[in-house]
């Protein structure tokens, strides 16, 4: 099993001095599951911490043995586009592209042409979504399609780390197992899942390690 994310004593602290994440660190390796339970703010400010957007205060995080911080903004993110594929508990998109091209951005911006990354998506996404939700408009899709549509598009660059945040809490109970299916199925092979909820470990998955912060 090799190595994917080393956290090493991360803090986070608010401007008044209140500590969201205290000294944490923890390791996660190929083919493993963490399951992180925290509060909504805890689960914000680690998923940014994680995900390359938000350096902590203190510590680090090394992705696939790179400091994940220590370089330029620039390399930052092209670190984060290879490595990580992250669907936050808001799912976003932009409401000028149609899902098809939502979808494929991480790839556009990986320097894959734009007409093959689209041709890429309808052919990896045909045995999950139905043709017809990808032809919709990204504005117009409903939360379960959302939900799927933001899982395609975080396992499109077959990332090493699949960053989960409480994707799933305006979902309808009867749509969960398919969201579980679908998980289990875009996990690139040999990545480390990290699922991040308010609530009690889900039961769809045996997790290698469970945090509560």
């Amino acid at each position: 099993m090799s190595r994917i994310l080393c956290v090493d004593n991360i803090i986070r602290v608010l401007p008044g001095g209140t500590r969201l994440i205290s000294p944490l660190s923890f390791q996660g390796g190929s083919g493993e599951s963490i399951f992180v339970q925290a509060s909504e703010r805890r689960r914000e400010a680690l998923f940014d911490i994680l995900s390359g957007l938000s350096k902590p205060d203190t510590g680090r995080v090394l992705l696939c043995g790179e400091d994940l911080y220590d370089r330029t903004e620039e390399e930052t993110a092209q670190l984060r586009c290879r490595n990580i594929g992250a669907v936050p508990a808001r799912i976003r998109f932009l409401p000028e592209l149609g899902t098809v091209d939502n979808i494929a951005l991480p790839q556009v911006i990986a320097g894959v042409d734009p007409d093959k990354a689209a041709e890429n998506i309808k052919q990896q996404s045909s045995r999950i979504v139905s043709s017809m939700i990808l032809e919709q408009k990204a504005a117009s899709l409903t939360p379960f399609a959302r939900a799927l549509t933001g899982l395609i598009r975080a396992a499109a660059n077959t990332p090493k780390l699949l960053l989960l945040d409480d994707f799933m809490c305006e979902l309808d109970e009867k749509d969960l197992p398919d969201i579980w299916y679908t998980i289990h199925e875009i996990r690139p092979k040999d990545s480390l899942l990290i699922y991040m909820s308010s609530t009690v470990a889900p039961e769809n998955y045996v997790w290698t390690q469970e945090i509560r912060l």
